[in-house]
């Protein structure tokens, strides 16, 4: 029997109240990243590494042969853990030990099997949003393993005395087990972090090994993947429903 669009919608449309509502609920205090325009060179290096690591791809999208349709939605949750909360408070005043971004992606699969994604994600305890483009195209095949290129680009538009861009470029290997497909990553994260005002610190141009390893459970309906990153020194985790058509 074919399925609804409806059905399949439901998954990801439950997934994306359920993350909504925990960042909603979160008990993080709120914070404002407008804040770190008043950081030391020092402390504004420290942020724009963890938020380097907040802001990137992490893997979440998972194995590109993955995709069975011409495009699909997908709902993500992730929480990067900070490297230094200590500083994090000293610039603004609430205790940041992880940093959590929940959006929704859609995805489009282009000739060639290259699939274009694109994302509208939101800060947790922030009034801040991210926007990111991610790219990839399968580039190898060894025994039953998929080798696939990655890039992606990223940006945080909305804080008014800072500019926060990241880019991401790497490789991914995965296989498929059944309806489970294991696959793991490894790159290269850049970050351009900059602040505006009369004692700004000097801007940061960061980069950062990113390595990460994932399992993705393949439904008729929807599939589900779960991801464990290490950018720098810090580590994430994060969780990706996504249905296609």
């Amino acid at each position: 029997m074919k399925t609804s669009r409806f059905h399949r919608l439901f998954p990801v449309a439950l997934f994306g109240t359920a993350i909504g509502a925990s960042a909603v609920a979160a008990p993080a205090q709120a914070y404002e990243l407008n804040g770190l325009a008043a950081a030391s060179d020092s402390q504004f290096k420290h942020l724009s590494a963890d938020l380097l690591a907040a802001l990137g791809s992490k893997g979440l999208s998972g194995p590109v042969q993955a995709e069975t349709g011409g495009w699909g939605i997908a709902g993500s949750a992730s929480t990067t853990y900070t490297d230094d909360s200590k500083t994090w408070a000293a610039v603004t005043g609430a205790h940041v030990d992880h940093i959590d971004v929940a959006g929704v992606d859609a995805w489009f699969q282009l000739p060639q099997g290259i699939r274009i994604g694109v994302l509208a994600a939101a800060i947790a305890s922030t009034d801040d949003a991210l926007w990111r483009i991610d790219a990839s195209l399968p580039v190898a095949t060894i025994d039953a393993w998929t080798v696939s290129g990655r890039a992606s680009l990223g940006a945080v538009w909305s804080i008014k005395n800072v500019d926060a861009y990241t880019q991401t470029l790497g490789l991914e290997a995965s296989r498929v087990y059944g309806l489970l497909q294991p696959y793991g990553g490894l790159g290269i994260a850049v970050g351009e972090f900059g602040a505006s005002g009369d004692d700004a610190p000097k801007n940061q141009t960061l980069l950062r090994p990113d390595i990460y390893a994932g399992l993705r459970l393949n439904l008729p309906t929807f599939a589900l993947s779960g991801v464990v990153d290490q950018t720098g020194h810090n580590t994430s985790l994060g969780l990706r429903l996504a249905v296609a058509f």
